[in-house]
């Protein structure tokens, strides 16, 4: 009952196609040594091992032909790139590989299976249906849907025997509904979901005020070596080009540098945390200068024939960069914070703020 109790959806694996080496579920499995239990309801159990299989099944189909070859190029020698290839050619009962590497990591996350006949009666998810309450929905996948109300009731009525809030992993809008409907189940994210975890230790807590102090304060030593990783980072970036023109025009971003960084004190957002190192997100906004070259044409089909073009024209003008910058540390994070380096800042857009860069009429500079 000391436990904090996390559960997975089916869904929210699926975009590292069922891969439990991952590492955001080997960050799960460490948290069950500080007390976090993993527990999965018995459907979504199935569920993972029947689409783990079929992700298998697809990959052994696409190495089958070339797998003797890539092993003879990339084993250490002949006997390892043999045992490759048999081990390969032997593997077909793909179904019992996916439940042996779920069981695996189930033990290693000290993780049980809820039954479902133990839990939960079948009206219960019948009234659901007919009353149209989530995960159901008016329209959409009714099959699908029937086995996210039993994953649900299951988990809402584990919760509720033990009276113990059970934190779920998923991205399903049904699942979020059925959640903000219940006190014992909250549904996020997974990478939020292990944030909020570790934030329940006051060794995490210390450890994230150390970062905030540093990250969120402009003069720091830390910030400004934040900004110089993301100014070279940010060089490929690639706002669209618009200009005004009679002609065709073909643009060619020739650089980008950054103008100035702002970081809005806030959340910090952990993604990975261990004894190697610690990667965090947080929002940016970002003024950036970019250098354009725009080559114009007499028409679209002559601009890949150099003898026709018209005219070049070197414009400069500032983006507003908005979006999150993912910041890569190195070291324990349990030792301090100052204990441990900068590797890398890795830049992510937002994809629904379009960056253009509005040259205006060009034709005159020609």
């Amino acid at each position: 009952n000391n436990h904090t109790v996390v559960s997975l959806d089916t869904c929210i694996l699926q975009n590292q196609r069922f891969n439990l080496q991952h590492h955001l579920y080997q960050r799960l499995a460490e948290l069950s040594h500080r007390g976090v239990r993993l527990v999965l309801a018995e459907v979504v159990y199935r569920e993972i091992i029947q689409h783990m299989a079929k992700e298998m099944e697809k990959i052994h189909k696409s190495l089958a032909k070339d797998l003797s070859l890539a092993a003879s190029y990339f084993a250490d020698d002949e006997s390892v790139a043999q045992k490759m290839t048999t081990s390969f050619k032997n593997a077909h009962d793909f179904v019992a590989v996916a439940k042996k590497r779920t069981d695996e990591y189930l033990q290693k996350c000290n993780g049980t299976v809820l039954k479902t006949d133990e839990l939960i009666q079948t009206g219960q998810i019948l009234d659901l249906y007919f009353d149209a309450k989530p995960p159901f929905e008016p329209t959409g996948k009714k099959r699908n849907e029937f086995k996210d109300a039993i994953a649900l009731k299951t988990l809402e009525s584990f919760a509720t025997q033990w009276e113990k809030k059970v934190y779920i992993a998923s991205a399903d809008a049904g699942w979020q509904a059925f959640c903000d409907s219940s006190d014992l189940l909250e549904c996020m994210l997974l990478p939020e979901l292990l944030d909020h975890i570790q934030r329940q230790s006051g060794e995490y807590e210390n450890f994230i005020s150390q970062i905030s102090s540093q990250l969120f304060d402009c003069n720091s030593a830390f910030y400004q070596n934040v900004e110089r990783h993301f100014a070279r980072a940010i060089t490929d970036f690639s706002p669209d080009v618009k200009a005004s023109t009679a002609f065709y025009y073909n643009e060619t971003v020739s650089s980008v540098t950054l103008h100035s960084l702002h970081i809005p004190q806030g959340n910090i957002n952990i993604i990975d945390i261990n004894a190697a190192g610690c990667t965090l997100s947080v929002p940016v906004q970002a003024e950036l200068v970019a250098k354009i070259r725009i080559d114009i044409y007499p028409t679209e089909n002559d601009w890949l024939d150099d003898a026709t073009l018209i005219g070049t024209v070197k414009r400069t003008g500032k983006v507003d960069f908005i979006g999150t910058i993912e910041i890569v540390l190195k070291g324990d994070w349990q030792k301090g914070f100052e204990k441990m380096t900068l590797d890398e800042v890795i830049y992510d857009y937002n994809y629904s703020h379009r960056f253009t860069l509005d040259l205006g009429e060009v034709d005159g500079l020609i």
